[in-house]
């Protein structure tokens, strides 16, 4: 991306925020504080100003796709708005580092594309 005129002078995490609208500010720091945004080939910090002809470069983390796995979930309600479950315990949340497979959202993606296309 290259700065405009109107953008000169704001943070780059509000440039940031203006181009990747559906993301949070939050989201936007943390990538910067990653490391994953450059401007004119240099790492910079969030507190970067941006100036005309900037050129910024924003490396995303890949989204990983979440696998349906038939695991037995114990319902206690659900209708069409909300879904109630007794979490046993020992069960993971959502995959993470070291528990990729075998959570809960695996098994509620298995339940909810089962359901669809029943």
């Amino acid at each position: 991306m290259l700065v405009k005129k109107k953008e000169n002078l704001i943070r780059i995490d509000t440039y940031i925020k203006y181009i990747l609208y559906k993301n949070n500010r939050n989201f936007i720091q943390k990538i910067i504080e990653k490391g994953l945004v450059y401007v004119n080939n240099i790492l910079i910090k969030k507190n970067y100003i941006v100036k005309i002809n900037d050129v910024i470069e924003i490396f995303l983390p890949e989204k990983k796709n979440i696998i349906p796995e038939n695991l037995k979930i114990n319902l206690f309600y659900e209708d069409e708005y909300v879904i109630i479950i007794n979490k046993q315990s020992g069960l993971v949340v959502h995959p993470g580092k070291g528990n990729e497979s075998m959570t809960l959202i695996n098994g509620l993606h298995f339940y909810f594309f089962k359901k669809e296309f029943l």
